[in-house]
């Protein structure tokens, strides 16, 4: 497994699907030779394993706070440990504990972006597509997360 892992977590549930949709998505435009581990998680319990040994994680998976469907949250490095347990959580796994469950047995990736995308929760049902507007906003992460890629690999000259 690749050293650079995005990993989208999700189900097969209408907009709760945005993270394993970004991760498709994103394995399809990157360039060829940049070594990349696009995955799917289908459960948080896979997380601690899926980041274990890796230089870079960028973690994508949908959130409900209440704010504007489809609005794009950003935390990196240290601000996941700040962060209240219930506003970084999948399916009941605290993220932040798995990070810092990594860095106590130091196997915690170098660098993390975790983005969250809002939806609405009435809305998430089998095999629907995505909402226009997370739709919209998964276009958007797509763009920014191939910046942030393209730009680790030049700046560490791994390309």
């Amino acid at each position: 497994m690749h050293t650079v892992r995005v990993i989208g977590i999700g189900s097969a549930y209408g907009d709760d699907q945005l993270g394993w949709v970004t991760v498709g998505r994103l394995a399809a435009c990157l360039p060829a030779d940049y070594p990349v581990s696009c995955l799917r998680c289908e459960s948080p319990n896979q997380l601690f394993w899926l980041i274990s040994e890796a230089k870079l994680v960028i973690l994508i998976d949908a959130v409900y706070t209440g704010l504007s469907l489809g609005m794009i949250h950003r935390w990196q490095d240290a601000a996941l440990a700040e962060l209240p347990k219930a506003k970084l959580s999948s399916h009941g796994v605290v993220i932040s504990q798995i990070w810092a469950l990594a860095n106590n047995l130091q196997c915690a990736p170098d660098k993390n972006r975790v983005y969250g995308i809002e939806i609405n929760p009435e809305f998430v049902t089998f095999q629907s597509p995505l909402s226009p507007e997370v739709e919209n906003a998964v276009d958007k992460l797509l763009l920014e997360l191939t910046v942030i890629i393209k730009a680790y690999f030049e700046d560490n000259n791994l390309c």
